[in-house]
């Protein structure tokens, strides 16, 4: 009986251990035909399963067909879960990759940042833990598929694997694959990127050092070292620097004579619900208020725009051809009642505008913080996202801006 599907369960059952999603005994495979399902049996190593180590059970899980002495998965009902929720799907996977298995352990899921994930995956829900085999995990996985839409063909559980379903096995083994080299893509990348030495903090500031240049005009940064350990048993720098150095935050007192300074601003102007949007541009490429009107500004939002210019970070041409806020932008900014504008440009205006640009948002009381990078490592591919922003400056008397650290978390 379906000898023809027999072959073809007992295909990517093999193909599962060899690729590796599997190991051991672990792991199942099934495909429905009409009311009838095929199922692995129980205790059967995937890498070792034949067209004989394949039963045929009906809805109940009562067996129909099957070697003498055999018995299904016992995650049939797992499996006949899904397919009661899935009338459209015909077939189900279930593995233990091991990034897959790790993100699960972790109450994480699985990270959706390749362009194949993004476009075919789209989502990949967590089911917490319930022991293998149990009816409290069929229930958890049926209730599972049945609040996600239709795209969702996969779900991790708890210390568990991986669970895939489609309507053919082909399609079906095909998501298990990407599912698990999405898994061990996002780790790899978390490893090396800088989100893994402050997990959920970005730190968007430049690295003060006397290699980093300034603002033509400015004071050039002179960090020296007047006592030492070996001296004086201890270490004190002595730092010599421009109040707009590195990534840095403007007041009203650098652009308008008499204008409040950075002792007289409220610190809520510096930290709050920020909105990071991208919108590249080339050289002396301008911003434009009908751009910034396609975003979901809101009241009191902090506006971090990402221009693509942070890639000429601690290079000397950061300073020249750099993109800018046409005048009319600021209009519809400060219409708009944001309280802060960040940059990853040296500067809010291009040439010709005298300023204008930061005159009219800091006449609105709108402060301006310039020269962020590691946006694209917030924004991870993203048009845009929400996070919490901070760009706290030193508490300098009657100063027209100051050096900030500048931090995104969650």
């Amino acid at each position: 009986m379906f000898d023809d599907l027999k072959k073809e369960v007992a295909k990517y059952s093999n193909m599962a251990y060899q690729r590796g999603l599997v190991g051991a005994a672990g792991g199942n495979v099934s495909a429905r035909h009409d009311n009838l399902f095929l199922i692995t049996a129980g205790g059967k190593s995937l890498r070792d399963v034949t067209e004989d180590d394949i039963l045929t059970v009906d809805e109940n899980s009562q067996i129909i067909e099957g070697a003498k002495g055999q018995k299904p998965s016992k995650e049939t009902s797992l499996h006949l879960a899904i397919y009661k929720n899935r009338p459209d799907i015909d077939c189900v996977i279930h593995v233990h990759p091991s990034y897959c298995t790790a993100y699960s352990i972790t109450k994480k899921t699985v990270p959706i940042i390749t362009a194949s994930s993004k476009l075919k995956l789209k989502k990949v829900p967590l089911v917490g833990y319930a022991d293998p085999g149990s009816s409290e995990l069929a229930l958890a996985v049926a209730e599972c598929v049945r609040e996600n839409p239709e795209y969702v063909k996969a779900i991790t559980l708890e210390a568990h694997g991986l669970l895939a379903w489609d309507k053919g096995l082909a399609g079906c083994f095909d998501i298990a694959e990407l599912v698990e080299e999405t898994a061990r893509v996002a780790f790899i990348s978390g490893q090396l990127g800088e989100e893994s030495k402050n997990p959920g903090i970005y730190d968007l500031s430049l690295k003060i050092s006397n290699e980093l240049p300034t603002y033509p005009g400015d004071p050039v940064i002179n960090i020296t070292q007047p006592i030492k350990y070996k001296e004086k048993g201890i270490n004190i720098l002595s730092i010599c620097m421009g109040t707009h150095s590195g990534t840095h935050i403007d007041v009203p007192l650098h652009h308008i004579d008499g204008g409040a300074s950075l002792d007289q601003i409220n610190l809520e102007r510096f930290i709050g619900n920020a909105l990071f949007a991208e919108i590249i541009k080339n050289e002396n490429e301008q911003i434009t208020a009908e751009e910034l009107k396609k975003l979901d500004l809101k009241q009191g939002d902090i506006l971090i725009i990402r221009t693509g210019w942070e890639t000429k970070s601690y290079k000397n041409n950061y300073f020249r051809d750099f993109p800018y806020f046409s005048v009319s932008a600021a209009d519809y900014l400060i219409s708009m009642g944001i309280k802060a504008i960040g940059v990853d440009i040296p500067s809010v205006d291009g040439p010709g505008q005298e300023g204008a640009f930061h005159k009219k948002i800091l006449l609105a009381g709108i402060v301006i913080i310039e020269a962020l990078v590691n946006l694209n490592i917030v924004l991870n591919g993203q048009s845009s996202k929400r996070m919490f922003f901070s760009a706290l400056p030193l508490n300098i008397l009657n100063a027209d801006g100051s050096p900030v650290r500048a931090i995104a978390w969650q």
